[in-house]
């Protein structure tokens, strides 16, 4: 028997372990987009209000600019949604992942910056109602120059009312949050499926009569090792093929879309990288019980260092710098440019995925060599019986 049949022989009696990893992500995945923590309820805002917007606010210091600004995004927003933030970068993080508010405005005199929840519409359309103002009230500045400062906030807020529409701020950009989310919970499922279906396959695999016939059948080290890796290959790409069958689930209005067309081309590399990683503790883990172990710690430190769970803007730098030797990692770091592009630009996916390959790459040498040095190990071979 071929190792590529034998290998989904195992397969097909293990396919309920395999299904049980895809179901918990596909169930996390349905939770995070339902309470919404990265981007809940983007289309729930009002064409005519900005009430359900919550807009944090950060005076580092004060100026007329600042003044003007804080009274006019009071006067927009209700009361409720309007929050003093302390100058501290852990306040500004616990507030936007807490969901006290999805955008923070940071005054330092005339120089305004901002932070805001990923991938969330609402903040989305408060940066730009808010840019509109500070743009604005600079126009009337050099417009005016001899005018004072509540004058050209005047003159700002009249032109606003008179321009500018919310309705056409609300519409301004598909909501890809639940394909973004989808997708960074994809690494979660892929690792567990396919790392947990790669290991029972090459433990069973590795007995040791079907081993040793393995090892001394004429089939060179390079040819089964592409056999092997041929059947864990289409093995992941059946777990590829289940994964964007879901997505097209949790597209929404973005369902084939280009952004959503990004995400799929996107999500191959790293589900190559994964392969190549059950290839590799497939090949020098050969124990079932170490190799569950190994499994269970990698997948969850993968998913929770790599952002899968918390998103990395919330992550330590120091987390980040680890998590950076991770396919996972790279992964999202695409998914998160993917959710934030305003132009379809391919050429800003490239850096991530040449890295997914890379580790894909380095991991199957590795797993070569491995082998390699284990069948050049001599095989005790059993003394003849004396004769008497």
């Amino acid at each position: 028997m071929s190792l590529f049949r034998a290998f989904w022989r195992v397969i097909k009696r293990n396919w309920l372990s395999v299904l049980i990893y895809l179901g918990i992500s596909f169930g996390i995945a349905m939770i995070f987009i339902a309470s919404g923590v990265t981007g809940e309820g983007a289309m729930s805002i009002s064409s005519k209000s900005l009430k359900n917007v919550t807009v944090g606010i950060v005076t580092e210091q004060d100026s007329d600019l600042g003044a003007n600004l804080k009274s006019y995004i009071k006067k927009s927003f209700n009361t409720g949604g309007v929050s003093e933030i302390s100058a501290s970068g852990n306040d500004i993080k616990e507030a936007l992942y807490s969901g006290a508010t999805s955008y923070i405005v940071v005054i330092n005199g005339d120089e305004i910056s901002d932070y805001q929840a990923p991938n969330n519409t609402s903040a989305y359309i408060a940066q730009n109602y808010i840019n509109n103002y500070i743009n604005t009230y600079r126009a009337m500045a050099q417009l005016y120059p001899d005018s004072s400062a509540g004058e050209w906030a005047k003159l700002t807020e009249r032109n606003l009312n008179d321009t500018v529409r919310i309705e056409d701020l609300s519409v301004a950009k598909t909501d890809t949050s639940s394909l973004n989310n989808f997708f960074n919970i994809f690494v979660y499922g892929v690792l567990g499926a396919l790392i947990s279906g790669i290991g029972v396959a090459m433990i069973a695999l590795n007995e040791r009569k079907f081993y040793l016939r393995t090892v001394v059948s004429p089939v060179s080290i390079r040819r089964r090792n592409a056999a092997l890796f041929s059947a864990q290959a289409s093995f992941g790409a059946f777990i590829w093929l289940v994964s964007v069958a879901a997505s097209i689930y949790f597209a929404g209005d973005a369902r084939f879309s280009p952004v959503h067309i990004m995400f799929i081309v996107n999500s191959i590399p790293f589900v190559l990288s994964v392969t190549a990683i059950g290839f590799f503790i497939g090949q020098t883990v050969r124990n079932e019980t170490v190799f569950n172990g190994v499994t269970t710690v990698l997948m969850l430190c993968i998913s929770f260092l790599s952002g899968a769970f918390i998103p990395q803007e919330f992550l330590a730098d120091s987390v980040l710098k680890i998590s950076a030797l991770t396919p996972a990692y790279w992964f999202i770091v695409n998914n998160n440019k993917i959710g934030a592009m305003e132009d379809y630009d391919w050429g800003a996916l490239a850096g991530p995925i040449i890295v997914m390959l890379v580790f894909t790459a380095a991991l199957i040498l590795a797993g070569t060599v491995v082998t390699f040095l284990k069948t050049r190990t001599k095989i005790p071979l059993l003394k003849p019986r004396e004769a008497a």
